[in-house]
């Protein structure tokens, strides 16, 4: 938190579009964590916004191969997130 807030005192706040991406890296990460941690599929969500973010803001810093590095992390955690999915419809359908 210090130095998110020293970093918006030197900026004069967030004032370009790299900053809001590497918050959304930021937040994507520590409220996916916290929400997986806790057993909670939203958290899936956040690794989603986290690995956008970070492939967008690398092509930006014109770095392709770790965008693509990115884009194939979103990949994984999509297939985490569907097959999490299928796992509780199969548990809801035998459980009924």
């Amino acid at each position: 938190m210090v130095a998110f807030t020293s970093s918006l005192y030197d900026f004069g706040g967030v004032t370009s579009i790299t900053q809001w991406l590497e918050l959304g890296v930021s937040v994507g990460f520590l409220t996916g964590t916290y929400l997986l941690a806790h057993q909670n599929p939203r958290g899936f969500f956040g690794f989603m916004v986290m690995n956008s973010s970070n492939a967008v803001l690398m092509t930006i810093q014109d770095k392709p191969l770790l965008a693509i590095q990115q884009i194939a992390s979103l990949l994984f955690v999509v297939d985490a997130c569907s097959q999490y999915r299928l796992r509780r419809a199969e548990t809801e359908d035998n459980g009924s």
